[in-house]
Order: structure tokens, then sequence, then C-alpha cells
């Protein structure tokens, strides 16, 4: 492992030394605030719980060596297990991550929405706030709007 981007994407560093960025199947986290690296002038606002969801994975994944198992044919995008636990089912169990499916009838949906719902029930992580909006929600409206500011 090499850099973790965001609460759902990371990237890694093959014995080739060939780095891949890798997406979190089944998981979409709230998004993180992005800089222009040179200004420092906010590109993206974030959304609640994007900076800390991008924390909790970063300690899961730092200085450790994890396998991918990748699924995704679109991007590069897969489940890691690290101690027999699947991270990105722990994101979502924790309220970090919405259980975001692919293919939903796989095994991996099955048990990320019920992690959801758990977490949902519970209020664990982004769950605290009444009415989270989803990234995918999130990023479609913030596109909508800067169009607008630029059309």
């Amino acid at each position: 492992m090499s850099e973790v981007h965001s609460g759902d994407t990371f990237s890694l560093t093959l014995p080739s030394g060939e780095t891949l960025k890798i997406h979190l199947y089944g998981t979409d986290a709230p998004k993180r605030e992005k800089r222009d690296p040179k200004t420092g002038k906010v590109k993206r606002p974030g959304q609640p719980f994007g900076e800390e969801a991008f924390q909790v994975l970063k300690s899961k994944l730092e200085r450790r060596k994890v396998s991918v198992n990748m699924m995704g044919k679109e991007k590069h995008s897969g489940t890691i297990v690290i101690d027999k636990q699947d991270i990105g089912l722990e994101m979502v169990r924790a309220g970090f991550a919405w259980a975001h499916q692919c293919n939903p009838a796989g095994r991996v949906a099955a048990e990320y929405a019920k992690a959801e719902e758990q977490a949902r029930k519970e209020r664990r992580g982004l769950w605290k706030q009444d009415h989270p909006q989803p990234p995918w929600e999130f990023l479609k409206l913030w596109q909508m709007k800067e169009a607008l500011l630029v059309g």
C-alpha cells in the first residue's frame, strides 16, 4: 500500500513498481475537501465525515501489506482483507461509507447492505446526522453548481 486518497480510495504499489489507484468495492465514502496543491485554494468542498473516513481508512491500511481481490471492470476496484477482516465492510459497519453496489445480487452486496442498516440503526459515524447526503448526490449537485458558475 502506498497512499490513501479518501475514505474509499488508495494507491497500491505492485511488486513490479507499477502503482494502481484502487477503489474499495461496494463502498462510497463521504468526499474530502480538495485543494489545489500549488495555491492551496479549495477546488471542491468536503462533506461531513469525509476527513474522518479518510483517517479511519488510513489507520487501517497504513504500513500494511495488503492483498486486493479485484472486482470491478470499469475502474480498478476490489475488496481488501487484512487479518481476516474485509476493510470495505468494516468502513460501512463503522458508519464511514455507504454500501454502494455495482452488483446488488452478490454476497458482498448483502453483507454490506446489512452492515449499513445496522450502522444507521445505531447512528454510527455519518449516520449521526439526520439526513446525510450520499456522495454521488453531493458530487452531482456540486458539478451542477460549478457548471452554472462557469457558464
